[in-house]
């Protein structure tokens, strides 16, 4: 829209209304960085002795066991029966 006469613009600026600098809500800044905290490594332990651990645990089969019994609990608290592996054709006969 073109206005022609400075006029114009007074009346349309005296048209607005005068809270409108108030409706304006200001914005808080917060950086992402504020909380950051470095990495650092973890305190060196004594690998023998944390193999050792790992070994009377029961080794890495106890560790891969896990996921399975965790969803084994769930499923039976639920009153499901744990999910038994189908068995799968892959192209052969039966």
């Amino acid at each position: 829209m073109k206005f022609h006469s400075p006029f114009a613009l007074l009346l349309l600026a005296s048209a607005l209304p005068a809270h409108a600098e108030q409706a304006v809500q200001e914005l808080e800044y917060r950086s992402v960085f504020e909380g950051y905290q470095a990495y650092s490594d973890p305190e060196i332990q004594n690998w023998p002795k944390a193999n050792q651990l790992v070994d009377e645990i029961g080794g890495w089969r106890v560790y891969a066991r896990e996921p399975y019994e965790d969803k084994a609990k769930e499923q039976s608290a639920s009153g499901k029966e744990a999910a038994k592996p189908e068995a799968h054709n892959h192209g052969g006969a039966q």
